[in-house]
């Protein structure tokens, strides 16, 4: 009995024992839980408060060379040769860099190109993270693991045929924790660099140039290559990892093209462009006086019927028919451009290559039939009658069976083909002749080049633009016979068809004759103003 009840009393104790330790297991693991959640709390924080200071810093580095680079524009263009640059506060390092270069090359012919390298340095803030932010001729960047990218443009523009850069080159030896910075400019350099830019590019051989090419070598030449795209028009920018270069060219649109008396030919890889800006092939009658119930003027009314014209394009050894609505029972009628009801907005382009000729040959038809069920008014020329001018104002009808050939023109390249004499070739600062118009109800040349040809009768056409003229209803045709009467009612006129050409080069910016560069060097000399 005693040692049952003993037996009882130990298994009552061992049970409260356990009982006790409960709560003591409890208390331990709380605190073991709590100590981890703080030694996290304190780990996340200390990483969080290390990236916002490494972002502060970075930000603050930012604001610092946008003050540094106005102070040094002061020290550079300004009558302040020297300015304190302050970089107070800052966790990083400073450190003057001498790795930047800028090399402009102008090229004209055959002529040796005509090229400068200009070094320059650059101030770096480097950040605890391992961002960098610097001043760099002129501008200010910022470098990351992802990359290089601007924080504000350098003082460079190319603008009217004119490229003007004031580089600003930084040089010096000051590295480390830097609390200011002394610049100052050494005009004896300055002045020498800029001679000696000025006396490069402005010899007789660089002159006129055909383009004109900057290359960058920088630690941030991503950055300058984005600059290139944003801040200058027209130019084409190129990117070299390997050598860690950015590049700009700008090429001077009037050396694209060369003009024969029918055709163009491209002397480097570009673009053409084809527009139709009118066709003349019609018949007119049944004229009447109508009153304008809108303003009351007499009008003289009329139809006209409008013969079909189609047209090819040659592009090297390719030829293109694009034009032309698809509609008729014929492919001349599906293919015709002197239909009045679908209107006269016929464009082409197409790339070509060095050397490509093109020419636009064209081909037209007498009139089959007409489609009365068609039509389209016109407000063209006037009428003068007992002193009075009156508007002539035509019914145009599109044709639905094409009639017999009238004309066909084919341009060879060589020089061949058949009634080449038929169409006329006239680049800008050329006479517009005096062809006119062979009947009332067409217009004449002037309506359709418009704003191309001046008061005085000349083409004002943009540099690589070409105008053609045909004279598509009197075969084996030259503008000798023009008036004549080798065909009749006025023909030949080379009023038939009116074909703009325009050849685009990309970074084609300008006239070589208009270019310009303008460089002013500027160098600035940078010590630590701590002491």
């Amino acid at each position: 009995m005693e040692n049952e009840m003993m037996t009882h009393r130990k298994s009552d104790i061992q049970s409260k024992n356990r009982r006790g330790q409960s709560p003591l297991i409890g208390v331990v693991l709380m605190i073991g839980l709590v100590t981890v959640s703080v030694v996290g709390v304190l780990l996340i924080g200390s990483s969080a408060v290390h990236q916002i200071r490494g972002t502060v810093g970075v930000q603050n580095a930012e604001h610092a060379m946008r003050e540094a680079d106005a102070r040094l524009s002061q020290v550079a263009f300004g009558t302040n040769d020297e300015h304190i640059l302050d970089f107070g506060g800052q966790d990083g390092n400073v450190e003057v860099t001498n790795d930047g270069a800028m090399t402009i090359s102008l090229v004209n012919g055959s002529n040796p190109a005509c090229s400068r390298r200009i070094e320059f340095g650059a101030i770096e803030y480097h950040g605890a993270d391992g961002e960098v932010v610097a001043y760099q001729a002129g501008g200010v960047w910022k470098r990351t693991e992802n990359g290089s990218v601007m924080i504000s443009p350098p003082d460079m523009q190319y603008r009217n045929g004119t490229f003007s850069f004031q580089l600003v080159n930084v040089t010096g030896s000051a590295s480390g924790p830097v609390e200011r910075l002394r610049a100052t400019k050494n005009v004896t350099a300055s002045r020498a660099d800029s001679e000696a830019f000025r006396e490069t590019f402005d010899a007789p051989r660089c002159t006129p140039p055909d383009n004109a090419t900057l290359t960058v070598e920088s630690d941030y030449y991503r950055a300058w290559a984005d600059f290139f795209r944003t801040h200058v028009d027209g130019g084409t920018v190129a990117v070299d990892d390997a050598n860690e270069t950015a590049s700009l060219t700008v090429i001077l649109s009037g050396s694209t093209a060369e003009s024969d008396d029918n055709s163009v030919s491209t002397q480097r890889n570009a673009s053409v462009s084809v527009d139709v800006l009118g066709t003349e092939i019609s018949s007119g009658g049944n004229l009447n006086w109508v009153q304008n119930d809108t303003t009351g003027e007499w009008e003289v009314h009329g139809t006209k019927r409008n013969a079909p014209i189609n047209m090819r394009i040659n592009v090297g050894d390719d030829t293109y028919e694009p034009w032309g609505d698809g509609v008729g029972p014929t492919d001349v009628i599906r293919h015709d451009i002197n239909d009045p009801t679908n209107g006269e907005h016929y464009h082409f382009s197409e790339n070509v290559t060095a050397g490509d000729v093109i020419s636009v040959e064209g081909t037209a038809y007498g009139i089959g039939s007409v489609d009365w069920g068609s039509s389209a008014t016109k407000r063209l020329n006037q009428y003068e009658s007992g002193g009075e001018r009156y508007d002539y104002v035509w019914e145009s009808y599109r044709t639905d069976y094409e009639g017999s050939l009238m004309t066909n023109i084919v341009v060879e390249a060589d020089g061949t083909g058949t009634n080449e004499g038929n169409v006329v070739l006239l680049s800008d600062g050329m006479a517009v002749p005096g062809y006119g118009s062979a009947n009332p109800e067409q217009r004449n040349m002037s309506q359709m080049l418009g704003g191309r040809i001046n008061d005085t009768g000349y083409l004002d056409l943009d540099p690589n633009e070409f105008v053609l003229v045909y004279e598509l209803s009197c075969p084996d045709a030259t503008t000798d016979d023009i008036g004549t009467g080798k065909c009749g009612s006025g023909d030949p006129d080379y009023n038939d068809a009116v074909v703009l050409i325009s050849i685009h080069e990309d970074g084609s910016v300008g006239e070589p004759e208009d270019f310009r560069i303008h460089v002013t060097m500027n160098q600035v000399t940078i010590e630590r103003a701590d002491g």
